[in-house]
């Protein structure tokens, strides 16, 4: 079975200190492939954060994500953020 070649947007509402929008694109096509269990396809992605809203007015860093995607269509995804953001004036 050939890999699924897609692209990744992400755009997520964090509410840790007060609302705020994080906007980030991965930072190259990724290609789900099959796994040892013939019913998983499995991938990492990295995305690149390019700013948002509120709290996370000029914020940059890197969203990293491993995830699995089963034949039914069940998405499991771990992520990590390494997020920096500008000092309030």
């Amino acid at each position: 079975m050939r890999p699924i070649t897609y692209a990744l947007q992400f755009r997520g509402v964090a509410n840790e200190a007060g609302p705020g929008v994080l906007t980030a694109r991965a930072t190259a096509p990724g290609h789900l492939t099959l796994s040892l269990d013939r019913n998983l396809r499995h991938d990492s992605a990295v995305s690149k954060i390019h700013g948002g809203r509120g709290q996370f007015d000029g914020a940059s860093g890197r969203i990293t994500s491993n995830f699995f995607l089963s034949d039914t269509g069940e998405l499991t995804d771990n992520q990590l953020g390494l997020v920096f953001i500008s000092p309030a004036d």
